[in-house]
């Protein structure tokens, strides 16, 4: 499912849910988001419109957004356009139940750091509720089998659904690499080397818990890589080094301290990232993921 607006650039969006619904034999489903200004009109003393004329709105945005489709499409079939009322994350997300999606796709602003945060911040409103992974993708991206992706992993639940979601997107012969970033201690404990080898070691031992928990899929090849220092300057500039495709996590939301400390690691990846991102979401009765420290 794509969630578009008009006027706002679906070149590359559209062309990557396009490509993913055909690979995996599904239809698209296009959806936009109305909202009302109901509230502040009422605190004004503005009476509310009639039901004809939000039923009147709605067909005009989705006419309008079937006419930057078609543009777009050309030949081929342009997609079910359905409008829904606000706010417009919950909007998004309750649509994307509704037409079963897979995965919900989004676009994002330019290539520079306003663009990045203004629209990133949208994004994030649909990944913080969104009970599917949620594929965030620069405007100017190009519709094509992945070579290369990167994900993130904390070795929970989430992490392995981030992984399992991306794997459908790589190209024969592609790498799904599995990266782990241990965070920065002090240095006491950094120079005691039982304790890092004790760390390593119990890391590996998930890896390969974590490993067994993906489908194997012929010409793919499964890579792991152990970095020590922050988490995500660490992810994406060895995503750069890499010539990643994609950058797939997981989200977490058990507590406050996990959302500061791994949550984050999510919100900065869609924040800072110019390749698309994938977010898994964190489910009810998902258990915590054991950490190499526990050795």
């Amino acid at each position: 499912m794509l969630a578009a607006k008009p006027f706002t650039g679906l070149d590359g969006p559209l062309a990557v849910a396009r490509w993913l619904a055909a690979r995996e034999e599904r239809g698209l489903h296009v959806v936009s988001v109305l909202e009302h200004n109901d509230t502040l009109a009422l605190a004004a003393g503005i009476p509310p419109l009639p039901d004809r004329y939000y039923a009147e709105e709605r067909d005009a945005l989705a006419a309008q957004i079937t006419r930057d489709l078609a543009r777009h499409e050309g030949r081929a079939e342009v997609p079910q356009v359905e409008i829904v009322d606000g706010p417009s994350a919950r909007g998004v997300v309750d649509a994307a139940q509704r037409c079963s999606a897979r995965v919900i796709v989004i676009g994002t602003g330019k290539h520079d750091p306003a663009g990045r945060y203004v629209y990133g911040e949208r994004a994030l409103e649909i990944v913080s509720i969104a009970d599917r992974p949620v594929l965030i993708v620069p405007r100017e991206a190009t519709a094509a089998s992945v070579s290369v992706a990167v994900v993130a992993v904390d070795f929970s639940p989430a992490s392995v659904r981030a992984a399992r979601a991306v794997l459908p997107m790589l190209s024969q012969g592609g790498r799904l690499i599995l990266v782990h970033v241990k965070p920065a201690i002090g240095r006491r404990e950094e120079s005691s080397g039982w304790w890092n080898d004790a760390y390593e070691r119990r890391c590996a031992d998930l890896f390969a818990q974590f490993q067994r928990q993906l489908p194997a899929i012929p010409r793919i090849s499964v890579e792991t890589k152990f970095f020590r220092g922050d988490a995500v300057r660490t992810l994406l500039e060895y995503a750069t080094t890499c010539n990643a495709g994609i950058i797939a996590c997981g989200r977490l939301s058990h507590s406050l301290m996990a959302r500061i400390f791994v949550g984050s690691v999510s919100s900065a990846l869609v924040r800072q990232a110019t390749c698309p991102v994938l977010v898994a979401p964190e489910l009810s009765g998902d258990v915590m993921a054991p950490q190499p420290s526990q050795a």
